[in-house]
């Protein structure tokens, strides 16, 4: 019973702790140059389970990410999104992971949920709705459609983006009806597409909630830079890529010169 009582305990200061440290970071108005192209935000060094790994190992992780973006030139990545969306299975480890990564970036998305309402009380669980090879397009058209009568936070994602996607990406057909309605219900006052900087900034300093849609990709697919930035580019869009830095360069991925290029909205 005492250390049932103890583990209780602890979850309580770690929560605590969390609370305060999101209360604390500075709120930045700045995290993202509006005259940029693409929005490049963290998904780990080597995409591993957040639960699985010791205090000392997403430090590294986290420390990694820098580095490399630092090397490159890059101020540091202000936004993540957990790899598998793993951020431990309990009450006591979500709160530790995300006091964790709560140092390193202003907000961590989920890979479950769609929206999130005004006003946003954890930004280290960001809901996002999954754009996967076999989702349908009602769905789809739904969750904007939701976003927009109930003035959420929307976020979609997805990963490749070809004509033979993976399981959990999509074609560039079914993104770019994706775009398009988006565009149509922009251009009709209804929402605002942003990059996840872009919402950030908005959201966390906003006095109410407002229909807004991130569209983002994850993995650092090479298709971001050869499918997905032509379809936003030529629709006057901006999106973000959660990138693993530890994949730049390789067979199938976003090399540095892409990304900046894309960067540099070239």
């Amino acid at each position: 019973m005492r250390n049932w009582t103890k583990a209780i305990l602890s979850a309580i200061l770690v929560a605590g702790f969390l609370y305060t440290l999101m209360a604390t970071v500075p709120v930045s108005a700045g995290t993202w140059d509006p005259n940029l192209g693409w929005d490049f935000e963290a998904h780990s060094n080597t995409h591993p389970y957040y639960g699985k790994l010791t205090d000392a190992q997403i430090r590294a992780e986290e420390d990694a990410v820098n580095a490399a973006f630092t090397a490159h030139g890059y101020p540091v990545p202000q936004h993540m999104a957990y790899p598998y969306g793993d951020y431990g299975k309990t009450a006591r480890d979500q709160a530790r992971i995300e006091g964790i990564v709560a140092q390193y970036r202003k907000s961590a998305r989920m890979v479950w949920g769609d929206s999130m309402t005004y006003p946003v009380t954890n930004w280290y669980e960001l809901k996002a709705a999954q754009l996967k090879k076999a989702t349908r397009w009602k769905t789809i058209k739904g969750w904007v459609d939701t976003c927009i009568a109930s003035k959420t936070l929307l976020s979609i994602f997805t990963h490749d983006v070809s004509a033979t996607p993976s399981s959990y990406g999509c074609t560039p057909t079914m993104l770019a009806q994706l775009l398009d309605y988006l565009v149509q219900q922009q251009n009709a006052g209804k929402l605002s597409v942003m990059t996840m900087a872009q919402a950030y900034d908005y959201w966390s300093t906003a006095t109410a909630g407002k229909a807004t849609v991130v569209v983002s990709f994850d993995d650092a697919y090479s298709t971001d830079y050869t499918a997905v930035y032509p379809l936003f580019k030529a629709r006057g869009l901006k999106g973000t890529s959660y990138i693993v830095t530890s994949f730049i360069g390789q067979s199938g991925q976003l090399t540095w010169d892409q990304i900046a290029l894309m960067r540099a909205g070239a």
